[in-house]
């Protein structure tokens, strides 16, 4: 500055010289300090499909022409348009050359049209697997997840130069001299997204390469700045040259809590605790898993199993109770001479419900798979606290991986050699032979049977992400660049290990590398034919990734080594006619967003009721679309203690609060306009 200073001073020209000094101090006010960027005109999203119209605004499919278009008359096949940004230019096209797009500031109503789903995890909540643009999958699960989300992972364009990522429609190559740039204002819209979907306690994970690492790490400081940033160092590979050097690596970005304290990883620790887990479920109560709520009767003496109990839903059904379910209550004074009741109560003092059903309970203590110990918790109402061995360890039983050395003393109890596994911090160099890149090459190969998408992550990789992470076992996760479907399936996999219900909502788009999208236009199959789509990455890799893993069948028909049992369902979000959505006439877009924010569990609404109201029999929520319906159906509501939210379209206020009054208070309760369009509006700038 001060050299500029010098040269300022030789303007003779009195009035020009304080002018310019003007405009320089203003300037250097301006000044930014840590990552400065340049921000990029936000992406647009084309629409094949949808009707060019006198207004709107299209680009050519072939990309003959660069830049954004406006319709200004339509006659027959034949258009006019006009360049957006130079108003002067005027073109003709006919209607097939054309494309509709949408830009960021453009009104958009999304929807969600259901393209399959495997159920195959029980009651258990729905993992949801979105085909989007991330950006307004994004805007819509606000709506739905808004503060929620106990972590969320990333595994984000690397932007090598390698032409790996799209930014309005082009692909992003070495020589472009602003794609570092364009790749921060492209991940600093969806962070600043992502930030208002996390719990106050919520992590977020990113897998990155060098070429953005301590971009993207400067740019987490900025977006998350109550939260400490820390980057791992991952070994993948046996090496890529670069510029002379060998890459070994990547990384991983942690943006956590500044109190955070991780949980059990695979590898770190080395402390011997037992195999043994609480039996109890803390997240279900004795109002959903009736058959799971029951005594079990502990010989006072000698501590070992004596029997148990009628369930819940046995003392229904014979008649020995009539009550409500939220009613009953735990009688610790029904067990035989000599022994004790223990129900199904945490650590917390908070009735819960049993892991296992009482066949399965008496089964595993024959097997030594149960062990019954002393309550060791202060002012706990069980004299004795019951353990279990999760599904992952008994697999580990049978292999010989876990050593058996005997029995407890005058019990079927098994006992164990060493198990050497507790949380410990985390460590920034991760070197285990499960992360690396040709481990995720290998697990995707045995899914879908052939070799279809670059570098997916390792499942061992992602499985400790979330194990460092996530402290509940019915945790939220989101990946909103899902790629191939990998943290669905280390979160599935997971939960067959210990039994969680941990559920994830996985983002992922449907585009393809560079090469197949040429060779495809090149035979004459644009975007949105079904032949240009089959080949994307979520029809072409995610959806047979999943629906092999969970239904253990590969879309040629051959089988897998190991299903796993898990709810998926597939969606593609919609962009929806505001004309249609007016009249009232695509409730069933929006169906699955509703389903979705009451927890994706159970029956869905699919359809708009014709007495007015639903509340599934077999459900989390209800749904109120005529307001002189609200007495049965608050009735109704109020007698189901698993509901979770309820929906209740009028575009009064105050008719909304007077209905919510009488509703139990710890639902969600939310109001729909009568006028979709009000609720659902996204990709506004206002927004």
């Amino acid at each position: 500055m001060a050299h500029l200073d010098t040269l300022i001073d030789r303007i003779a020209d009195s009035k020009l010289r304080s002018e310019i000094q003007e405009q320089i101090n203003k300037l250097a006010a301006k000044t930014s300090f840590g990552l400065v960027f340049e921000e990029h005109r936000p992406e647009t999203v084309a629409l094949p499909g949808f009707e060019v119209s006198r207004g709107g605004k299209v680009a050519f499919k072939d990309k003959s022409r660069a830049g954004i278009w406006v319709v200004t008359e339509i006659a027959g096949n034949k258009a006019t348009l006009m360049n957006q940004d130079d108003r002067k230019e005027r073109v003709a096209a006919t209607l097939d050359e054309l494309v509709v797009i949408r830009e960021f500031g453009d009104p958009i109503y999304p929807g969600l049209k259901s393209v399959g789903r495997v159920e195959g995890g029980g009651e258990k909540p729905f993992h949801t697997v979105i085909n989007a643009e991330n950006h307004h999958a994004l805007e819509m699960l606000q709506y739905v997840l808004a503060g929620k989300v106990d972590l969320i992972y990333l595994d984000p364009p690397y932007n090598t130069g390698n032409s790996e990522w799209k930014y309005n429609d082009n692909y992003i190559a070495d020589g472009d001299d602003y794609r570092h740039s364009k790749w921060l204002s492209f991940m600093s819209r969806r962070l600043k997204l992502a930030r208002k979907l996390l719990t106050p306690s919520g992590r977020l994970v990113i897998s990155i390469g060098s070429d953005e690492v301590h971009r993207l790490a400067q740019l987490c400081e900025e977006e998350f700045k109550a939260h400490a940033v820390h980057t791992i160092t991952v070994q993948t590979s046996g090496g890529k040259s670069s510029g002379g050097f060998k890459y070994l690596h990547e990384y991983l970005i942690f943006v956590v809590p500044k109190d955070f304290s991780p949980e059990v990883m695979s590898f770190t620790g080395g402390n011997t605790r037992t195999p043994f887990e609480a039996l109890t479920l803390t997240t279900f109560k004795k109002t959903n898993r009736a058959n799971q709520t029951y005594p079990i009767y502990v010989d006072i003496k000698t501590g070992n199993l004596v029997g148990v109990g009628p369930s819940l839903e046995e003392r229904i059904k014979s008649g020995a109770y009539t009550g409500s379910k939220e009613d009953f209550h735990y009688d610790f004074n029904e067990s035989p001479a000599g022994s004790v009741c223990v129900w199904p109560i945490s650590r917390k003092l908070e009735e819960c419900v049993w892991r296992q059903s009482p066949k399965r309970l008496l089964q595993d203590w024959e097997k030594g798979y149960i062990r019954i110990i002393p309550n060791e918790v202060e002012n706990h109402p069980n004299a004795f606290s019951i353990q279990h061995l999760p599904a992952g360890v008994i697999k580990k039983v049978v292999s010989g991986e876990l050593e058996v050395t005997g029995k407890v003393a005058g019990s079927p109890t098994l006992t164990f050699g060493e198990n050497t596994t507790e949380g410990m911090a985390v460590p920034t160099i991760w070197q285990e032979k499960d992360f690396r890149t040709t481990q995720g090459t290998a697990q995707l190969e045995t899914l879908l049977g052939d070799k279809r998408f670059p570098y997916p992550k390792p499942v061992g990789l992602v499985t400790d992400v979330i194990r460092s992470c996530l402290q509940s076992r019915s945790g939220i996760v989101l990946d909103f660049f899902g790629g191939s479907g990998t943290t669905v399936e280390a979160i599935a996999r997971l939960n067959q290990d210990d039994g969680g219900a941990r559920q994830c909502f996985l983002v992922t788009n449907n585009e393809l590398a560079e090469g197949d999208d040429a060779r495809l236009r090149r035979a004459g199959f644009e975007p949105g034919s079904p032949e240009y789509e089959a080949n994307g990455v979520f029809e072409h890799v995610t959806l047979p990734r999943l629906r092999a893993l969970t239904s253990g069948l590969r879309s040629d028909g051959t089988e897998t080594t190991d299903a796993v049992p898990a709810n998926v369902e597939f969606f593609k979000l919609t962009y929806e006619d505001s004309h249609l959505v007016r009249l009232g006439r695509r409730f069933e877009a929006i169906a699955p967003i509703l389903w979705m924010r009451a927890g994706a569990q159970g029956e869905r609404i699919d359809q708009l009721p014709e007495t007015g109201w639903s509340v599934p029999a077999y459900g989390y929520y209800g749904l109120l679309t005529d307001i002189d319906q609200w007495e049965p159906f608050v009735e109704a509501v109020n007698a189901r203690p698993e509901i979770r939210s309820i929906f209740i379209v009028t575009d009064s206020q105050a008719e909304f609060e007077a209905i919510n009054v009488q509703i139990d208070q710890r639902i969600d309760s939310v109001r729909l306009y009568s006028d979709y369009l009000q609720t659902f509006e996204i990709n506004t700038r206002q927004g």
